[in-house]
C-alpha cells in the first residue's frame, strides 16, 4: 500500500527482493562501485524490500545491507553500533534479579550492562 500510494504522486520506488538487491550491492563492492551505488539507489522514495529474511549471516551480506539502511536512514556509525547489536552477538534483556540465573543457563555469557531510564545524549551505553 506504501508503495503504491508513492506511485500515484509520481514518487520512484524500488520493488526488489532482498537477495537480489543484496548481491547487486555485493558485486558493486568488489568492483569499488559500493559508493556509486547507493547514490544511484537513493533516486528512489522508497525501496521496499522484498523477503528481507533471506540474509544470511555472511559477513559480505550482512555488511552492504546495513550499509544500504545506514546511508538510507542517515544512521551514524556509533549509532549503528548502539542499536544494531553489532558485534555483540545475541542480547538478552532480563530483569536485575534475574541476570545471575540467565548468566548461569547461557554457556559463555556476560552481563553487559543495565537499563535506566533516558536523560538525554546517547540512547544507549554498554558498560
Amino acid at each position: 500500500a506504501l508503495g503504491h500510494e508513492l506511485i500515484l504522486q509520481g514518487k520512484a520506488v524500488l520493488w526488489t527482493s532482498t537477495a537480489t538487491l543484496v548481491q547487486q550491492l555485493l558485486v558493486a563492492k568488489r568492483e569499488l562501485r559500493l559508493p556509486h551505488t547507493l547514490v544511484k539507489l537513493d533516486r528512489y522514495a522508497c525501496v521496499i524490500l522484498d523477503d528481507i529474511g533471506y540474509v544470511q549471516h555472511d559477513r559480505d551480506e550482512m555488511e552492504v545491507l546495513f550499509t544500504l539502511l545506514a546511508e538510507f536512514g542517515g544512521v551514524a556509525e556509533q549509532e549503528q553500533f548502539d542499536t544494531w547489536n553489532m558485534g555483540i552477538g545475541l542480547v538478552a534483556i532480563t530483569a536485575p534479579e534475574d541476570v545471575g540465573a540467565a548468566l548461569a543457563v547461557v554457556p559463555d555469557a556476560v552481563a553487559l550492562g543495565r537499563v535506566l531510564p533516558h536523560s538525554g545524549g546517547r540512547r544507549v551505553l554498554i558498560g
